[in-house]
């Protein structure tokens, strides 16, 4: 029952993180120096309509890891591969996550080359990961009792 509350959180979470990618778009180069992407606030500041459609892109890949999320959490609707996907979404957040570890190195070492930012970012990744798959535990210990 427990690995519904873990699915849940991490498709809202993933939600979130689409809503402020569609955000993003509207706002243009200055959210998207706040996000870490200034290859992308350079291109709009340029007139470049790709870097929105870049964003819309990972947008659509959030949209679909939560709703990945809150089909697993008790929906009658069973998207295609539904338990593989969720260790798959699972590992690319805790993957992405990883990188925790390298940005608190960065940062000790030389705070003027990382930024806080990163290293919010990856432990969110990090949490959704960990969220991920322990749903995935919890789903598959519920279907062997």
């Amino acid at each position: 029952m427990r690995n519904k509350g873990y699915f849940v959180i991490a498709g809202s979470l993933n939600f979130f993180i689409a809503i402020i990618h569609v955000v993003a778009i509207f706002v243009g180069a200055p959210a998207y120096y706040f996000l870490d992407a200034p290859q992308l606030a350079i291109y709009t500041e340029l007139g470049f309509i790709f870097p929105a459609w870049i964003t819309l892109i990972v947008t659509a890949f959030f949209f679909i890891f939560g709703l990945y999320a809150f089909c697993a959490a008790g929906s009658k609707v069973r998207p295609p591969f539904q338990n593989p996907m969720l260790k798959v979404i699972g590992s690319i957040f805790l993957l992405r996550g990883l990188a925790l570890f390298w940005f608190i190195f960065v940062q000790i070492k030389s705070p003027t080359e990382s930024s806080l930012k990163e290293i919010v970012f990856s432990l969110v990744a990090l949490i959704i990961g960990m969220l991920y798959w322990l749903g995935v535990k919890e789903k598959s210990l519920e279907q062997k009792a």
